[in-house]
């Protein structure tokens, strides 16, 4: 295990919004407060009326869950309806918000594969490249580490935390490659 310094995750409140910063046009319909229930279908305020996904809105119910205990520190609890979430409906916020809620109880093996799947689905959220970086440094995967935190600056260029989180595994890179300091005889 390598220890990485400085390098920390960002503000514990940000698995609560919308991490991966949707525009109300292009969210899915998984965010209930824009819908207003007309018969079996729903009103949307950029699409008109659609057809209700009832395992979407199970599985946002589930992340709403999740969201309110994570705030409360009940991690465990919030992880199981995140996952929960995840099941009924894939989509980058049950997996940005499980692998973010796992990172801060610490298993990073577990919460990896979760924040790849968010950036997979949605390629543009610099705070799931950031917590991405900080999970890889964690496991002292430095370069990968630092491909993210780049990704996330090149996204949000004034990203104080992943500014400072790729300084200090820049630093850790070079402290790590160089050589060691030759033993001095008595």
């Amino acid at each position: 295990v390598v220890q990485v310094g400085r390098i920390r995750p960002g503000p514990h409140d940000r698995g609560i919004a919308d991490p991966l910063g949707t525009e109300p046009e292009d969210r899915p319909l998984e965010h209930a407060a824009d819908l207003v229930l007309v018969d079996a279908r729903v009103e949307h305020p950029h699409r008109g009326l659609v057809s209700l996904d009832r395992d979407l809105c199970r599985a946002r119910e589930q992340g709403n869950l999740g969201v309110a205990l994570l705030q409360t520190g009940q991690l465990e609890e919030a992880i199981t309806h995140f996952q929960k979430a995840a099941e009924l409906k894939p989509n980058a916020l049950a997996s940005y918000n499980l692998g973010y809620a796992l990172l801060q109880q610490g298993r990073v093996d577990d919460a990896i594969p979760h924040l790849q799947r968010a950036l997979e689905i949605q390629p543009n959220s610099a705070q799931a490249h950031h917590d991405l970086g900080y999970a890889l440094a964690q496991k002292g995967r430095l370069d990968d580490a630092i491909t993210e935190f780049r990704k996330a600056l090149s996204l949000k260029p004034d990203y104080p935390e992943a500014s400072n989180n790729l300084a200090d595994a820049v630093r850790l890179m070079e402290r790590l490659a160089e050589p060691p300091a030759a033993a001095t005889k008595p």
